[in-house]
């Protein structure tokens, strides 16, 4: 695993990258900044790198990203219709940010506009952990989210999704 500042987040603390690369010369690259997957290099015939993954490219361009590519958007993703749903007989009301119909994406606070931690990592595996409070995005109940990445020998990356309320 190779760890890379890539620069500062708006509050002063560092960005980096964290970058695996397997035995068939596929690498794969993430930052704690939204937890983002920037780029999955496969080197061609020649063994020219080729970047197969749609992403913002730059790490800086993270925060202006309309198309949310390689980010976790929040606790939902898609649209909650009408912005508000139910639980245990109880409505919360979503902040409307799809022409004032939908909630999309958990927006407009996403995640991937904020700064995760690592948690832990090795040669091939990096996770990070994002702490969200009860009513962050309008959801109840604290948070504790983690987000694994894995590169496999086989050139596979698997992403792994965990998340606790306590409501």
């Amino acid at each position: 695993m190779k760890i890379e500042t890539l620069g500062h987040f708006v509050d002063g603390r560092e960005v980096h990258l964290y970058t695996m690369k397997n035995k068939n010369g596929v690498q794969a690259s993430f930052t704690d900044l939204g937890g983002v997957w920037l780029s999955l290099l496969f080197p061609n015939r020649s063994g020219k790198p080729l970047d197969l993954l749609l992403s913002v490219g730059d790490w800086q361009d993270i925060m202006e990203n309309p198309g949310h590519m390689g980010e976790i958007v929040g606790r939902n993703s898609n649209r909650i219709a009408g912005g508000k749903f139910q639980i245990n007989g109880k409505e919360y009301r979503l902040f409307l940010n799809d022409g004032q119909t939908s909630n999309c994406h958990s927006g407009p606070d996403y995640y991937g506009r904020r700064l995760f931690q690592l948690k832990d990592y090795s040669e091939n595996t990096v996770t990070f952990v994002l702490f969200s409070k009860d009513m962050d995005q309008g959801f109840p109940g604290d948070l504790d989210f983690t987000v694994s990445y894995t590169l496999t020998e086989e050139n596979e990356v698997q992403i792994r999704y965990r998340g606790r309320a306590n409501k």
